[in-house]
């Protein structure tokens, strides 16, 4: 009977385990844009073999939360008078603190961990410019939940937060520890996220 009853009590004590939450919805500060390359002039930044001063412009977000978030009709508008969209995301989920990468267009043959999310712009181009725009981030109800506005680019080097996903914008070859002049899908050091 002693027996029976501890059983019973430790059973008790073990809580049931739970279901995975559904992926959810991003909010402002939870899905950021961490590094654009608005300027490729003579760089095959999607390695596709053509070097495209529009198919090779990209748009890095990263997952900021623990939770996986839907990406389904998240969208980004660019442009310098105002914005203009340029993708919209079809049903998709991003892992935690994981990266998506946007490339304007070609066909982007890039090494990455599958979690990894890399598309080309629904629109046929992002229409990055290269003197300076806005890039905004809205979630499926319209709601900007990133906004970055840049000034003039430096050609073929990408503009990154550092420190990553929380600082100010500069160019990816001033940050102590980047390799390469951009890293789509990675932090500035080549590693993964």
């Amino acid at each position: 009977m002693i027996a029976a009853t501890l059983v019973a009590v430790v059973v008790a004590a073990c809580p049931a385990p739970s279901a995975p939450r559904p992926p959810r919805e991003p909010l402002a500060g939870q899905l950021v844009t961490n590094e654009f390359l608005p300027a490729p002039a003579s760089t095959d930044a999607n390695l596709d073999g053509v070097i495209d001063s529009s198919d090779d412009e990209f748009v890095e977000l990263v997952s900021t939360v623990d939770d996986e978030l839907d990406l389904s009709g998240v969208s980004i508008y660019t442009g310098t008078s105002g914005t203009v969209l340029r993708h919209s995301f079809a049903a998709a989920t991003l892992a935690p603190h994981k990266a998506a990468v946007i490339f304007g267009g070609g066909l982007p043959a890039l090494s990455l961990p599958s979690q990894v999310i890399v598309l080309t712009a629904s629109s046929g181009a992002l229409s990055l410019a290269d003197d300076g725009a806005t890039i905004e981030l809205r979630n499926s109800t319209g709601t900007i939940i990133d906004s970055v506005t840049y000034g003039a680019a430096t050609p073929d080097v990408s503009s990154n937060r550092n420190p990553e996903l929380t600082g100010s914008f500069v160019d990816f070859t001033s940050i102590p520890g980047s390799v390469g002049h951009y890293s789509p899908g990675k932090r500035v050091n080549g590693t993964s996220f």
